[in-house]
């Protein structure tokens, strides 16, 4: 599982967010039973109770770990004045992905892997 640290909370969108709603169960049925369900006809005043939102690091850290969907895991190409190439010789520049800039994993606004610690071992 990777480490997600939130940059800016406003720019995470809702389908990596939650919040926690409480209400009473003959609520909770009615909801759940009615397609046209308006909670103002059900619910007395006070008795639904809705958290923050809040971005979900697991959601985050899911989507993060994705391949980007634009370069699909191939952040750089190789180009050559006569055009795009995969051999070394003739490269004059790389292009990178505007999407992921480079990582090769899908990007979400707001959010970003924590770097990665290094860990030597001498025996």
């Amino acid at each position: 599982m990777f480490e997600v640290e939130i940059t800016d909370e406003s720019l995470v969108p809702d389908e990596y967010c939650t919040v926690t709603v409480t209400m009473p169960v003959p609520l909770w049925i009615a909801f759940v039973q009615r397609k046209d369900f308006n909670m103002r006809d059900f619910a007395e005043p006070g008795s639904v109770k809705e958290s923050p939102r809040s971005p979900s690091l697991s959601l985050i850290a899911e989507a993060l770990s994705q391949p980007c969907q634009k370069c699909g895991s191939v952040p750089a190409v190789r180009y050559s004045t006569e055009g795009i190439t995969d051999e070394p010789d003739g490269a004059v520049g790389v292009a990178v992905c505007p999407e992921c800039g480079g990582s090769g994993r899908r990007s979400v606004a707001g959010a970003q892997l924590k770097p990665q610690g290094q860990h030597v071992e001498c025996r």
